[in-house]
């Protein structure tokens, strides 16, 4: 039995009259302007993110609860451990006065993850000029939340990230790309470094510059729902569904002018992106080795904010 989703509109009056139901594709919804404030961007130097130059990678700002401590919470920069491993530990965000701000982080100063492609990061704020916005802790899909929610393939997602060809310069100027989900968390082995990556395949068309981006995950009314026989008119979102970690690729052989296959192969993208759930996300903000990162920053052994 195949089923697929449909979105309903508004019928005409000469359409309920006649019994033809007419559909529309639904567009997606206007997103927060404030959304585009939880990306970060990240270089290999204070130099490079002073001047925008050399391609790092992507990341966001989460809060994070202070445990003992009603209605405090800390600031935690994410991104992928490949990208730090890679050289890039430097953090930089916008200022509200149209400057940059940057941190001069050493790849010692991020947490990794014991198995999956995450690392993360504390870090000060300026509360006065500092222009940022965070995913709260509560907003990081979980597995009890993808189940109570019923996500699965064809649910909308979009990703706010560091489009490399158009990422501001010197400042972050964030891109935002749409998709859906396209196949339910699976093991992804990452060829480079052999982890073994729980992985959401998401079409959004991700691209290198994208990574550590977060991905977010929205239902709008309408949308149909397996275990529902009526029509669900409610919206939820956005969450974070989790953290874009690459793309899938395919070995695709050369031919020569004449048609024929050679042995030569480049690998293709197949616009599929690798997102890390954000269940395993959790896993790091909640582990010892987070809360020690943590302390050091109060105690000032953290690397400090320029700009």
């Amino acid at each position: 039995m195949v089923c697929r989703r449909v979105r309903y509109n508004l019928l005409s009056a000469n359409a309920r009259r006649s019994g033809s139901l007419k559909m529309r594709s639904a567009s997606l919804p206007r997103i927060a302007d404030n959304l585009l404030d939880v990306s970060i961007y990240l270089y290999p130097s204070p130099h490079d993110a002073q001047t925008g130059e050399n391609i790092g990678g992507s990341g966001f700002l989460v809060s994070l609860p202070a445990e003992n401590e009603p209605g405090r919470s800390w600031v935690i920069a994410v991104t992928n451990r490949h990208v730090i491993e890679h050289g890039n530990p430097v953090v930089r965000t916008n200022s509200k006065d149209g400057k940059t701000y940057y941190y001069d982080f050493a790849e010692t100063d991020w947490v990794f993850h014991k198995d999956q492609d995450l690392a993360a990061c504390p870090i000060r704020v300026n509360e006065t000029n500092q222009k940022y916005a965070l995913i709260g802790k509560d907003s990081i899909m979980t597995r009890e939340k993808a189940k109570e929610w019923e996500l699965g393939p064809g649910d909308d997602t979009f990703l706010v990230g560091r489009f490399i060809h158009r990422d501001g310069g010197q400042t972050n100027v964030p891109t935002v790309r749409f998709g859906h989900i396209a196949q339910m968390p699976s093991i992804v082995e990452d060829p480079d470094s052999g982890r073994r990556n729980e992985s959401f395949l998401i079409e959004t068309r991700s691209i290198g510059g994208y990574s550590g981006s977060p991905v977010l995950v929205h239902k709008q009314p309408f949308d149909w729902r397996p275990s529902r026989k009526d029509v669900d008119t409610k919206y939820w979102g956005p969450a974070l569904l989790g953290v874009d970690w690459g793309h899938s690729a395919q070995t695709e052989f050369v031919h020569d002018g004449g048609g024929r296959e050679t042995q030569m192969y480049v690998h293709a993208n197949t616009g599929l992106s690798l997102v890390i759930p954000g269940w395993r996300l959790l896993e790091l903000l909640d582990s010892p080795e987070m809360a020690a990162g943590i302390t050091d920053m109060i105690k000032g052994k953290g690397r400090g904010i320029h700009f």
